[in-house]
């Protein structure tokens, strides 16, 4: 903040300095293994990410916005998939998203398993109480 014209005085009423450090490649899989499980979450379905959709994902992280676009880079693809897959009206079943890369979609609905039934269970639970 000196360098760039700040002076000792206003730096002073800041009471920490926090240093930003480069993650690592573990930390940056790991915010996004969890952000697909929000994404998979809000949008009821399940998201399966391919090698190039996570290097895709993994080199944003290199700009200086770091993790902070992963978010919206992965929800603009889950969009784009999730539009004509919903279309084809599959009320019994349990949409799966495959992303291999930002352009590269599939999708396909499976059964719903007795594991789909007990997590909309708890779901419901969670949302009663709180």
């Amino acid at each position: 903040m000196l360098k760039a014209g700040g002076s000792h005085e206003f730096l002073g009423r800041f009471p920490y300095i926090i240093n930003y450090h480069k993650l690592t490649r573990e930390a940056s899989l790991e915010i996004i293994r969890l952000i697909a499980q929000n994404a998979a979450r809000n949008f009821d379905c399940e998201l399966e990410l391919g090698e190039k959709m996570i290097d895709m994902l993994l080199d944003s992280t290199e700009s200086e916005y770091g993790c902070r676009l992963i978010d919206s880079e992965l929800r603009n693809v889950v969009l784009r998939a999730l539009k004509p897959a919903l279309l084809e009206e599959n009320p019994d079943r349990k949409l799966v998203i495959q992303i291999e890369s930002a352009d590269e979609m599939q999708w396909h609905w499976r059964e719903i398993t007795d594991a789909d039934i007990e997590d909309c269970r708890i779901a419901a639970l969670h949302y009663d109480y709180h």
